[in-house]
C-alpha cells in the first residue's frame, strides 16, 4: 500500500516537473540557438567547411615528394629464361621483385602554389555561405518568435476586450432588475460579447498556428507546449546602423569569387609553361637460378701440382711433361639465398622528365579566354551584389524610420482613444449614446493598441535584421 502511494507521488512529481519544463519561456536568444543547431542545412555547411580544409591540407602537401613500394613474387614452369645467363631453361625458377619509387614536381608553372591559395579561397566562400545561412536563419526565427509574441499580445487585448463587455452585462443585468434597462440593450451586449469570445477563438487559434511556425524552424522534437519572452530591450532609440557594407558576408563571398577567377585564369596560363619531374628508384630481386657463392674460410690456401696430359717440353729430344703449380683458396661454397640475394642486389634510378606542350590545337587559348570571360562575369556578379545588398540595407533603414514615426504616432492614437472609449463608456452608461456609439468606440481603442503592437515588433525585427547582416 505504501509503495502504491509513493509510486503515484513520484509520478505527480514528475508530471508537474514535466509540465513546468513544458512552460519554461524561450527567449529570442534560445530560439535562434535551437534552429542552428537543429538546421540541417547549416550543419551540412559546417561538414562542407571541414572537406574544404581537407582539400587546402592536401594542396599543400603535393610540393612534397611522393613514395611508393613495390613487391611482386612469381613462379614459372615450362620453358622459361634464365635471368642470369640468359638462356633457355626447361625446369621451373622461382623469382621475386621489391623496390620503392618515388616522384618529385620540380617545376610546373606555379600550379601548387595556385592550387592552394584557390583551394584556400575555396574554404572561405563555404565559410561565408554558412554565415549567409545564419543569417537566414536568424532572420526567420526572429520573425516567427515575433509574430507569436505580437498573436499572443492581440489575444491579451481581446480578453480584455471581452472583459469590458462583461463588465457592460453585468450592469445591464443589475439595472434590468431595476427595470432600468431596455432589453434591447441587453441583446446587442450579448450579441457582442459573442462576437468577443469568437474574435478570442479566432486569436487563439493565430497564437497556435504561429508557435507551430515557430516550432517548425526550431526543429525540436520534443518542444510541444512552449511560451516566449517578450523581448525586454526593445527602444525606440535611433540604432546605431553602419552604413558601410564592406563586411557583409554575401559581399565578401562575390570578392572571393572575382579572386577565385584570378586564380583560375594563372592556372591556365601555367599549362603553357614547361613541366619538370624528377622519378627515382631503389630495387632488388631474387631467382632461383642464381649461382652459389663462396665464402672464404681464412687460413693458408692450398697448393697443388698439376701435370699435363697434353703439353710436353722437349730436352734432348724427351718429352717432360708440362706442370703447373695452382693455389687453391680456403673457401666453402655457400647458397645464395632468398634475403641475401634481395640485400645484395640492390640497384638506383633517376630520372629527369620534362614536359613542354608545342601544340594543342588551340585548347589552351581557349581555355584563357574562357577563363577571362569568367572573371568578368564574376566582377559583374560582385558589382550586382553590392548594389542589391546597398538597396536591401536602405530599405530595412526606411523600414526602421516608418516603424518608430508610426510607433510614435501610435501611441498618441492610443492615448486619444483611451479618453474616447472613456468618455464614449461614461456616457453609454448614462444612456446618452447607443451601444453601437460605444462598441465603436471599443474597437477604435482596440485598433490603436494592435498598432502600437504591431508597429513596436516590426521596428523592433527590422532593427535586428539590420544588424544580423554585420554579425
Amino acid at each position: 500500500m505504501l509503495k502504491g502511494k509513493f509510486l503515484l507521488l513520484f509520478c505527480g512529481i514528475l508530471m508537474q516537473f514535466a509540465h513546468s519544463f513544458a512552460q519554461k519561456a524561450l527567449s529570442l536568444e534560445n530560439c535562434i540557438d535551437m534552429a542552428l543547431n537543429n538546421n540541417q542545412d547549416y550543419k551540412n555547411l559546417s561538414l562542407q567547411t571541414k572537406i574544404a580544409n581537407v582539400k587546402v591540407k592536401q594542396s599543400q602537401l603535393e610540393k612534397y615528394p611522393s613514395l611508393s613500394s613495390d613487391f611482386s613474387q612469381g613462379f614459372n614452369l615450362g620453358r622459361n629464361i634464365d635471368p642470369f645467363s640468359n638462356q633457355f631453361v626447361t625446369k621451373p625458377i622461382n623469382s621475386a621483385n621489391v623496390g620503392f619509387s618515388s616522384n618529385a614536381t620540380l617545376y610546373n608553372g606555379g600550379q601548387i602554389k595556385n592550387t592552394t591559395k584557390l583551394n584556400q579561397l575555396e574554404k572561405s566562400v563555404v565559410q561565408l555561405e554558412a554565415e549567409k545561412s545564419k543569417i537566414e536563419i536568424k532572420k526567420s526565427v526572429a520573425l516567427a518568435y515575433l509574430e507569436v509574441v505580437l498573436k499572443k499580445e492581440i489575444l491579451r487585448i481581446k480578453k480584455e476586450q471581452k472583459a469590458i463587455v462583461e463588465e457592460q452585462i453585468k450592469r445591464a443585468n443589475a439595472l434590468s432588475e431595476l427595470g432600468n434597462e431596455a432589453a434591447a440593450s441587453k441583446i446587442d451586449l450579448n450579441a457582442q460579447l459573442e462576437n468577443e469570445i469568437y474574435q478570442i477563438v479566432e486569436a487563439e487559434g493565430n497564437l497556435k498556428l504561429a508557435k507551430v511556425n515557430l516550432s517548425q524552424l526550431l526543429n525540436q522534437k520534443d518542444l510541444v507546449d512552449f511560451e516566449v519572452q517578450e523581448p525586454s530591450n526593445i527602444t525606440m532609440t535611433n540604432p546605431n546602423l553602419t552604413t558601410s557594407i564592406v563586411g557583409v558576408p554575401h559581399l565578401k563571398q562575390k570578392q572571393l569569387e572575382v579572386n577565385q577567377a584570378d586564380i583560375n585564369l594563372l592556372l591556365k596560363k601555367s599549362q603553357r609553361k614547361p613541366f619538370v619531374f624528377l622519378n627515382g628508384g631503389l630495387f632488388s630481386n631474387f631467382s632461383s637460378e642464381a649461382p652459389p657463392r663462396f665464402k672464404n674460410l681464412g687460413g693458408t690456401p692450398k697448393q697443388e701440382i698439376l701435370v699435363s696430359s697434353n703439353q710436353f717440353v722437349s730436352i734432348e729430344n724427351i718429352k717432360f711433361p708440362v706442370s703447373e703449380v695452382r693455389t687453391i683458396p680456403n673457401v666453402k661454397e655457400s647458397n645464395f639465398g632468398y634475403f641475401n640475394q634481395l640485400f645484395s642486389n640492390f640497384g638506383l634510378g633517376l630520372k629527369v622528365n620534362f614536359q613542354y606542350p608545342i601544340y594543342d590545337k588551340g585548347l589552351r587559348n581557349s581555355q584563357i579566354q574562357s577563363q577571362k570571360i569568367e572573371k568578368l562575369i564574376a566582377q559583374n556578379n560582385y558589382q550586382k551584389a553590392e548594389q542589391e545588398i546597398s538597396n536591401e540595407l536602405k530599405e530595412y533603414k526606411t523600414y526602421i524610420e516608418i516603424s518608430k514615426s508610426k510607433f510614435l504616432q501610435a501611441q498618441n492614437q492610443e492615448k486619444s482613444q483611451q479618453k474616447a472609449f472613456e468618455l464614449a463608456k461614461m456616457r453609454f452608461e448614462e444612456g446618452i449614446i447607443r451601444f453601437a456609439e460605444f462598441n465603436l468606440a471599443k474597437i477604435n481603442l482596440e485598433s490603436s493598441r494592435s498598432n502600437v503592437l504591431q508597429n513596436k515588433f516590426n521596428f523592433y525585427y527590422y532593427t535586428l535584421v539590420y544588424k544580423y547582416f554585420f554579425e
